[in-house]
């Protein structure tokens, strides 16, 4: 009994470790605009918001729409401000600033966890 207790409070002690080595992982995609290692983490519908105009993609055109951000905003630099949790819904999220070629934007990235992935939910640019 003592090990089935300690095997689930050892599993959910590992869930936020995984999320964040996967969110180290998607921030650094950003920093360097590596567009192939974002579109690992997209779920099949993702909201993305770029200066004010929000749509939802599936994961093919994100990736379209996702290369046409980076094309035109090459990043220079991307910090991060804000890690946090929103315990309403139990999305893992960053806030940050990414400083590109074309200006500077605030981004926030949204993560879902699920039983076997850590997925983007949701992408924002905004100046």
């Amino acid at each position: 009994m003592k090990k089935v207790i300690l095997t689930i409070v050892c599993s959910f002690l590992l869930i936020p470790a995984f999320a964040g080595s996967e969110m180290d992982e998607i921030t650094t995609a950003i920093k360097k605009g590596n567009i192939s290692l974002i579109t690992k983490y997209l779920d099949h519908v993702i909201d993305i918001t770029i200066a004010h105009s929000r749509s939802s993609f599936s994961h093919t055109q994100a990736e379209m729409v996702l290369t046409s951000f980076f094309e035109k905003n090459k990043p220079k630099t991307f910090e991060i401000t804000h890690n946090g949790t929103n315990t309403t819904s139990g999305f893992n999220y960053t806030i940050g600033t990414l400083t590109t070629s074309n200006g500077i934007y605030q981004v926030r990235i949204s993560l879902k966890q699920t039983d076997n992935d850590t997925l983007i939910q949701e992408l924002k640019f905004e100046k």
